[in-house]
């Protein structure tokens, strides 16, 4: 009787976590739905935005003309969401050289795919890793979009903004990274390492690499946490040594938005990344986490 010496259907656990499935998502990847598909709408990213439109942004759709449809543009609150864009069928997205790892993107006067609010489409989005605690309750939690960040994160119900009390930056020849400490004058929306912030405020050489989205890489608590930056990633500049400065705070979303939320996958899903280090822009991190929305 031919038989094999090893249990074809153990599980294991992959290195550097204690996770033991492979499962995750690609942000804003629309899973498809033959009750749904038919609302698929297109759209035109509005001219005014700054920014390029890509697949898991929430948007605000404004009423237009002309047969390619109506106008989108970032959304900004709960009040002006309207859906989200997705990837699927929007074909046209452009590879920018040198940028890394290539998301697609849309610019001002291109087609984008989206789904409306009250659809059913379920989209994968990115999310705080520290969603995973909703895992077990009802799938109709209170969760937060973060419109600056474009990501779901945990309910904050009105704060805001909060003060920095000091940013205080070190360098690391051995390393080749700058480590900034933070101490918050209040507590922050942050509870572990991977959590992202998006900073404010900070004046002097090298600031439009700090004001911005940045992921945690050291917590103590909600007041006091540390995050990095490549030496690689300073494009020429250097960082002021010690304390920032600037009226500094850390900017983030209130309210709750109306979505099901349906999973959530921690650290092992594909989600968009943007940086304003000039050689790379939007990337995508293999590594994000993702939450399942049905919108």
């Amino acid at each position: 009787m031919a038989t094999v010496n090893f249990n074809p259907m153990a599980v294991g656990s992959f290195g550097g976590n204690f996770q033991i499935d492979s499962g995750g998502y690609v942000q804003g990847d629309y899973l498809q739905d033959p009750a749904v598909r038919f609302a698929l709408a297109t759209g035109v990213v509005a001219s005014t935005e700054t920014l390029p439109m890509y697949g898991g942004v929430g948007i605000t759709e404004t009423i237009g003309s002309g047969a390619l449809g109506n106008n989108l543009a970032r959304a900004v609150s709960d009040a002006a969401i309207t859906g989200f864009a997705v990837f699927t069928q929007a074909h046209n997205g452009i590879l920018l050289q040198g940028n890394g790892q290539q998301v697609p993107l849309n610019f001002g006067g291109q087609s984008m795919s989206f789904f409306r609010l009250g659809s059913g489409a379920r989209i994968p989005a990115a999310c705080d890793p520290d969603l995973v605690s909703l895992i077990g309750g009802t799938i109709s939690p209170q969760v937060t979009w973060d419109y600056n960040l474009q990501m779901l994160v945990p309910y904050n119900a009105a704060t805001a903004t909060v003060n920095v009390t000091s940013i205080t930056a070190s360098y690391s020849a051995t390393t080749g990274l700058w480590t900034f400490v933070v101490v918050a004058a209040a507590a922050a929306n942050v509870a572990a390492v991977g959590d992202i912030i998006n900073i404010a405020g900070v004046t002097g050489t090298g600031a439009a690499l700090i004001n911005q989205a940045q992921r945690l890489t050291a917590f103590t608590n909600n007041q006091n946490f540390s995050f990095q930056i490549a030496d690689s990633d300073k494009s020429g500049l250097d960082f002021t040594a010690g304390a920032q400065t600037g009226a500094i705070t850390l900017v983030q979303a209130t309210g709750a938005i109306a979505v099901k939320v349906l999973d959530i996958q921690a650290g092992n899903s594909k989600v968009v990344r943007y940086s304003a280090n000039a050689s790379q822009q939007f990337y995508w991190d293999n590594t994000g986490s993702a939450a399942l929305i049905q919108i």
